[in-house]
């Protein structure tokens, strides 16, 4: 019995650093999905944001990624789509935002110079991976 206190214990005290971790990059990307998506995709995320009747197509439900994808959360796909390089027939006509180079902008204007290209790329994938963490608690 106190082998397995002391090994759940030790467990705790792993991971507890990592559950932090996460727990910010879920606030952080809550933060960018209120400021940049929610106008469109809603504050739940399920396509019914105060914009999306104004625009030509309905923005897509992101509660149901993981339900679309056979339950496993297309993190890829998810990432490619936001950033631009991935350009759903949706997007085609700039329907939505390239995000990546909006992050890219925005890295500069947060003081990461315009020569540390190592830097903006790294602000970038970060707000996009937080933004993906966050989206991920959103399914259903």
């Amino acid at each position: 019995m106190k082998r397995i206190l002391l090994m759940a214990c030790i467990f705790i005290i792993a991971v507890a650093p990592f559950q932090r971790v996460w727990a910010d990059d879920v606030k952080a990307g809550a933060v960018t999905f209120k400021r940049y998506c929610a106008s469109c995709h809603g504050r739940t995320g399920e396509g019914n944001g105060p914009a999306a009747s104004s625009l030509k197509r309905t923005p897509a439900d992101l509660t149901i990624l993981s339900k679309n994808n056979k339950g496993g959360f297309p993190k890829e796909h998810v990432i490619k789509t936001i950033d631009g390089r991935l350009m759903p027939r949706a997007h085609g006509d700039a329907v939505m935002p390239i995000w990546g180079q909006w992050f890219a902008v925005q890295a500069l204007a947060d003081g990461v110079l315009q020569e540390d290209l190592a830097g903006i790329e790294d602000e970038v994938n970060t707000r996009l991976l937080n933004l993906v963490t966050y989206l991920k608690t959103l399914q259903k």
